[in-house]
């Protein structure tokens, strides 16, 4: 006979799940995306003024910095964010609500150490970094940025923990508050630093211990102090996000019920997690090593590559840039800086933007893979490569298209840095389609496990780039041009061995046509547009920044128009995509009546 109480409790637990509502992949996504094209808005407001205000030189010390650190926190956070988010989600899954629980207490305390730990490295790094670059100038930032990595490692545990329960909220908000410190705190911080350094050399003639004989060198005396400055403001940002998502959780909750917990198996024990969080944090976070590893290649070949250059080729590197930089001591900081400052500043914002899709696909994946739900599986893997590509594709052409104009409108204040960087972005547009794509395809593969795999393709990857790097960067003719070169082979061997491993392990056959084709028309239509009309009114206008900016508008509003009527006609989108968006009920009642969605 039935056990009344236990139908009650069943009952009661039934009414309380149907009370939390999970966000789908493409509500989750779409609240990590609003909230990052705020975050590069703000980032925006940062990072063009603060060119302006530091220039290329003092960027790159920023830049330097900024990437040294991303090593140690990749090391530091040690992939358990991604970790967190799987093992939170296939408890979900699993209705093991108490395991969730105790997932946290475990993260939390392993993060404390790892955060500590990270935290003294970079410090002890910084010197030995700064002593291999030879340029002890960078000193000031990289040392400012060391606390950094203990509250980024306090903030994933929390980010990680929410997107397990795919409430992806909290992890928006904590970016936003972020990037809003490291904006007004950033600007703040290193005007007043450019300014005191002006005022010693109005004063004594001595800036920061360095004399000086005009404001121009004063501010050149003052610029590694004034991005350690700038660079403070991010260390404050991350810790105004640690403590946002520490009231966040202890103060709403996390909408976990009791009743959940209650009819809850035994929770497992603290080795069973540490050890389950291992596996799976081990290979992401060498694959994030490995990641960034490219990118420190870049900072690391390409400074030392221009050096030489300048160095052993100072005629033929004169011959392309004298007219643009006054000073050799200052040249390869000045190339180096519109590279990272400008061109990678641009090419990483599709990336940036697509993070999101890879972000809330984890749990989305892990969440059918761990009941073996193959058609869910084919489904979620099939619409987040669809959705990534419908926007990867035209924003990275669409890039490619407007390089030029674009850039001369945002840093209308750096024309020489623009100069240089113009046929970088140029080149990086059509590259970040591809890299744009790596992000979600890796969240999909550590979801079906093969993480380990990724470190693997991610090695070879930073080969390539760096034999490239090596090759063509040395060339006096090529220089800096080489490295986006190296960026498209590198990336387009990587998507490759991605798709083919995903086949392989999934057993799942991929619609293609529906998924890379459709959205790739539509996307060189969208470009082709955008060249057109720019080339077109920048004929009939005359040339200033307020004809720059109607070119550039109204090229982007019509590139659009096409690639919106494009995806229709095409039937790029499908009927499930469109009932996960906000009042998708009508919308596709509208579209499938007009047969525009496949």
């Amino acid at each position: 006979m039935p056990d009344p109480n236990m139908n009650q409790g069943n009952n009661l637990r039934s009414s309380q799940r149907r009370k939390r509502k999970n966000q789908s992949f493409l509500q989750g996504s779409i609240v990590l995306l609003a909230a990052m094209m705020i975050v590069k808005l703000i980032g925006a407001l940062f990072k063009i003024p603060m060119t302006s205000l530091l220039g290329e030189v003092g960027m790159g010390y920023f830049n330097t910095a900024y990437t040294f650190f991303v090593i140690f926190q990749t090391i530091a956070i040690a992939g358990f964010p991604a970790a967190i988010s799987r093992l939170v989600a296939a408890s979900v899954a699993n209705e093991r609500y108490r395991d969730i629980k105790r997932i946290y207490k475990v993260s939390l305390k392993v993060f404390l150490v790892t955060g500590s730990v990270g935290t003294l490295a970079m410090f002890i790094g910084s010197f030995i970094y700064a002593g291999f670059l030879g340029d002890s100038k960078v000193l000031p930032a990289l040392l400012i940025m060391t606390p950094s990595v203990f509250f980024c490692c306090m903030m994933s545990v929390n980010r990680g923990y929410f997107q397990g329960l795919r409430n992806m909220t909290p992890t928006a908000m904590s970016q936003v508050i972020e990037a809003l410190c490291k904006l007004v705190l950033g600007l703040w911080f290193a005007n007043m630093v450019i300014n005191f350094g002006l005022n010693q050399y109005a004063e004594s003639g001595v800036v920061f211990g360095q004399v000086v004989t005009n404001a121009e060198e004063a501010k050149n005396a003052a610029l590694p102090y004034a991005a350690a400055a700038a660079i403070c403001a991010v260390t404050l940002g991350t810790v105004a996000g640690t403590v946002f998502l520490m009231f966040r959780r202890n103060i709403w909750g996390d909408g976990i019920t009791k009743a959940d917990l209650a009819y809850s198996p035994k929770p497992r024990s603290d080795r069973y997690i540490l050890r389950s969080l291992l596996v799976i944090a081990i290979p992401v976070a060498l694959a994030a090593l490995a990641n960034n590893l490219s990118t420190l290649v870049d900072t690391v070949t390409i400074q030392g590559s221009l050096k030489w250059l300048v160095n052993n080729r100072p005629d033929q590197m004169n011959a392309i840039y004298g007219s643009l930089i006054s000073s050799n001591e200052d040249m390869v900081m000045f190339i180096w800086g519109a590279y990272s400052a400008i061109a990678i500043t641009m090419f990483n914002l599709i990336p940036t933007l697509t993070s999101s899709f890879g972000t809330s696909a984890l749990p989305t994946v892990t969440s059918s893979w761990a009941v073996n739900n193959k058609k869910g599986t084919k489904k979620s893997i099939e619409s987040i490569l669809r959705i990534t590509a419908l926007v990867a594709i035209p924003a990275g052409l669409g890039l490619a298209a407007l390089a030029g104009p674009i850039l001369k409108l945002i840093f209308a204040n750096n024309p020489a840095g623009v100069q240089i960087a113009t046929p970088l972005v140029v080149m990086f547009g059509i590259s970040a389609l591809i890299v744009a794509m790596t992000g979600p395809t890796h969240a999909i593969l550590q979801a079906v496990g093969k993480a380990s795999f990724i470190v693997k393709a991610l090695l070879i990857t930073a080969v390539i780039k760096l034999v490239f790097n090596l090759v063509l960067v040395m060339i006096p003719s090529i220089n800096i041009n080489g490295a986006p070169i190296g960026t498209f082979v590198s990336y387009l061997f990587l998507i490759v061995a991605d798709l083919m491993c995903l086949i392989k392990t999934t057993k799942i056959r991929f619609n293609f046509k529906a998924v890379f084709v459709k959205p790739l028309i539509a996307g060189i239509l969208c470009a082709v547009t955008a060249f057109i009309v720019n080339l077109g009114l920048s004929a009939v206008l005359n040339d200033g920044n307020m004809s720059n900016l109607i070119c550039v508008a109204v090229s982007i509003i019509c590139a659009v128009i096409v690639y919106v009527i494009a995806v229709l006609m095409l039937r790029a989108i499908t009927k499930d995509e469109v009932l996960m968006l906000p009042k998708g009920k009508k919308l596709a009642a509208i579209l499938e009546k007009k047969h525009w969605i496949g």
